[in-house]
């Protein structure tokens, strides 16, 4: 393999990762073709890499790819960037519940396993500060009962302090704090079919994202709410509605707003009454859903739609350029390897 652009003449670069390819610092590759590139970091034309170094080359970074925690994919167009600074451009579609799956579910069993200890932990201290006096007066049934409430009640203001996190007011960049409490009650609502995130902070007004803020900020408000959630069943039913929707649940968390059941626990009022009274809960006008009171499964998988769509707005521009340089790297791959097997 030749180590320099055939387009810019400048070096390709190395890697240490693909030891079948050890050149270049950004390989795009495609399986179902069989069809391999470096990709210069200069000009960014696609370097077709000869037949006698492909196979093995694309196992590996198939291998790695799927086993990298990747930022965004498209239907055609997949980016992972993998340790010692190499970056995977794969082509092709992603397997939307797989993709999920290995992509969030070690993040999201840390995050549950992390949490549970220390409120575990935290509780048995508290509990255990409250026995040892009980005990030592005799009263071990009764100091055992109040160990057991203040335990709890320790495990639920770890599990509040753990869940809040700093936001910044659009509307006058007056920095805020989220408590666990506020983001479950946080809601998406659609204004002519655009979605706006609403929070109600603790004695303020109520903050509004629209646009990217939707779901860069969602992101952060489930990841509060779902602190103890992400067992492995949970996990795997959430990746099933991701998959099945193609990774949008705007048009599910639409139809979900007005289904019965949901109810407006400050107002009483439910999409359907509302509904028959040409407006929404508490007068906004507009479809609304508590995303912070889905069960476990759906909170699941709307936090990882929100951290998905996040991604793809800082990556769009990127992966759209790449989409383009394949396209054209691709014709000149069926020409040249057309030429090779005559």
């Amino acid at each position: 393999m030749y180590s320099t652009c055939l387009f810019c003449t400048k070096d390709l670069g190395t890697n240490e990762v693909i030891e079948t390819l050890p050149i270049g610092r950004r390989l795009a590759f495609d399986a179902s073709q069989g069809r391999l590139w470096v990709v210069c970091r200069h000009c960014a034309k696609w370097n077709l890499v000869p037949f006698e170094s492909r196979l093995e080359s694309i196992d590996a970074c198939e291998r790695l790819f799927r086993d990298t925690p990747t930022r965004y994919s498209t239907d055609n167009i997949g980016l992972a960037r993998v340790k010692e600074g190499l970056e995977l451009v794969r082509i092709g579609p992603a397997q939307r519940p797989e993709f999920a799956g290995w992509r969030y579910g070690d993040q999201f069993r840390r995050r549950r396993r992390r949490n549970l200890l220390i409120g575990v932990g935290g509780a048995a201290l508290v509990g255990g500060a409250v026995l040892a006096p009980g005990l030592s007066g005799g009263m071990g049934a009764l100091a055992a009962v109040f160990a057991y409430q203040w335990g709890d009640v320790a495990f639920a203001a770890l599990r509040a302090s753990r869940g809040r996190m700093a936001v910044v007011d659009p509307r006058n960049g007056v920095r805020q704090t989220l408590w666990r409490t506020a983001m479950t009650s946080a809601r998406v609502a659609w204004r002519d079919s655009t979605p706006v995130l609403r929070v109600m902070p603790l004695l303020s007004r109520k903050l509004e994202w629209h646009g990217d803020d939707v779901p860069r900020i969602g992101q952060r408000v489930m990841a509060g709410v779902n602190l103890l959630d992400g067992g492995r069943k949970a996990l795997a039913a959430a990746t099933t509605i991701l998959g099945d929707h193609h990774g949008d649940l705007s048009s599910w968390m639409m139809l979900r707003s007005k289904e019965p059941g949901f109810v407006d626990p400050r107002t009483g009022s439910s999409p359907v009454f509302a509904a028959n009274r040409a407006d929404y809960w508490q007068g906004y006008g507009e479809p609304m859903l508590i995303i912070g009171k889905l069960p476990e499964v759906e909170r699941l998988a709307v936090e990882m739609y929100f951290a998905e769509s996040a991604e793809r707005n800082y990556l769009e521009g990127e992966l759209t350029l790449l989409e383009r340089e394949w396209r054209q790297a691709e014709q000149l791959a069926k020409i040249a390897d057309g030429l090779a097997l005559e």
